[in-house]
């Protein structure tokens, strides 16, 4: 079963203004690139680029229960964390409680996405596109995953419904 990954109002917002920026600095850079006398390459219009592209093709697009595993559906690639590997999965009204700080991640441009820590949970991968509703999801490794499908009581009840060991502890 697959589950939207909808951004909210602030990744919107700041997906948009992102855009805008990086554009106009792409634009600006190649523009000033084609007007000089040595034709210098434009790098920072293709750092941008790059950087924007990168976003892009690693946000989360949705999550699926399938296979016995959780997928995080992406561009580039997409996540599976198998239901072996789970050892607990914890319901998180608001994510905007506990602190987090980005180590390596995104926070606003497409979602919340890669590595965030705090001094309760450590280290945590987010692959969430906004900041309510979301689901910790945490290995038997001790690995801690956030993700924030749309409809997350529909989420946990197809979980619990193909796991019903979880449902146990």
């Amino acid at each position: 079963m697959i589950f939207n990954a909808s951004l909210d109002r602030f990744n919107k917002i700041s997906t948009i203004l992102i855009s805008v920026f990086f554009a106009g600095v792409i634009l600006i850079s190649f523009y000033n690139g084609l007007h000089e006398i040595n034709y210098k390459i434009p790098i920072l219009g293709l750092f941008f680029t790059l950087i924007y592209t990168i976003c892009l093709l690693l946000r989360p697009l949705s999550y699926a229960i399938s296979d016995n595993k959780v997928i995080i559906n992406r561009l580039l690639s997409n996540v599976s964390v198998n239901f072996s590997d789970i050892k607990e999965v914890k319901n998180i009204k608001n994510l905007s409680a506990f602190s987090f700080i980005r180590v390596f991640a995104v926070g606003g441009l497409f979602g919340y996405y890669g590595k965030f820590w705090n001094r309760k949970d450590g280290f945590v991968t987010f692959y969430a596109t906004k900041n309510d509703g979301a689901i910790m999801l945490i290995t038997n490794t001790n690995k801690k995953i956030i993700i924030t499908p749309d409809d997350t009581d529909a989420f946990l009840e197809c979980f619990l419904k193909l796991n019903p060991e979880q449902s146990k502890q």
